[in-house]
């Protein structure tokens, strides 16, 4: 897996560094299907990998931030 930091106003351009970014993910093993997904995380490329800072405006609640919700 690789992450892939995209411009939150130009998800088709690769991020400049040390912004914050929209979250590209490709998946370097999967050869059958889709392989990348650009998801609605904001993430900060480091040195020796990534951090997810949190979602985008107006995104939906997915994974363990839905899970943690429904738990209030």
């Amino acid at each position: 897996m690789r992450v892939l930091p995209k411009e939150i106003t130009d998800p088709l351009s690769a991020a400049v560094d040390q912004r914050s970014a929209q979250m590209g993910v490709i998946d370097l093993a999967n050869v059958d299907t889709l392989s990348f997904i650009l998801t609605e995380d904001i993430v900060h490329k480091e040195e020796k990998g990534f951090q997810v800072l949190g979602r985008l405006d107006n995104s939906d609640t997915r994974g363990c931030n839905l899970m943690y919700l429904e738990s209030l």
